[in-house]
């Protein structure tokens, strides 16, 4: 009963792992409204383009500390029931959760590093997050394969407090 219990998280990892690849592609490719192109080519009102920006900024910026404060509240809850000795169908699904959150995040991050002057740094950071997501996704189906062995749970245990450290770190980084 457990073996296809564990084809179908198999199948979920590899659908995330997926997913963020193709937010990746999209990250990459520029984007029509979006293009800086379309920003030049538009010279009739420079100061409208700017005060729009300035309006939307505070409400990314909110949305941005809003998902931080989420992603540390759901990683906490996953080394939790890692700590916990939950089964893997627990500890599973606060994996998923923790990378739901974190690719909201980046994807609220790389639409305000579009709007913003200095957006290089922004998105390389992004970028560096959404790896840290999928080897978190990696070490979480290790943890669950070979459960209950406890070096693979701390392993992913670690490795999820390193994730926090770094998420607090790049949130300071962006002094929200």
């Amino acid at each position: 009963q457990k073996d296809p219990e564990s084809v179908e998280d198999d199948n979920d990892y590899i659908e995330l792992m997926v997913k963020d690849e193709k937010q990746e592609k999209e990250k990459k490719e520029p984007k029509e409204n979006i293009s800086p192109t379309s920003e030049t080519t538009d010279n009739t009102g420079p100061s409208d383009s700017s005060s729009t920006k300035e309006q939307r900024l505070p409400s990314l910026s909110e949305h941005c500390r809003l998902y931080f404060g989420a992603l540390q509240k759901a990683i906490g809850a996953f080394v939790d029931s890692l700590h916990n000795g939950q089964p893997p169908e627990k500890f599973i699904s606060q994996s998923k959760l923790v990378i739901m959150v974190g690719q909201r995040l980046v994807d609220t991050l790389c639409k305000e590093a579009h709007r913003r002057e200095s957006s290089q740094s922004v998105l390389c950071k992004s970028n560096h997050l959404c790896a840290l997501l999928k080897q978190l996704a990696v070490a979480t189906k290790k943890a669950a394969l070979h459960f209950p062995d406890k070096q693979a749970l701390l392993e992913v245990q670690e490795f999820a407090k390193d994730l926090a450290q770094r998420a607090q770190n790049f949130r300071i980084s962006l002094d929200l």
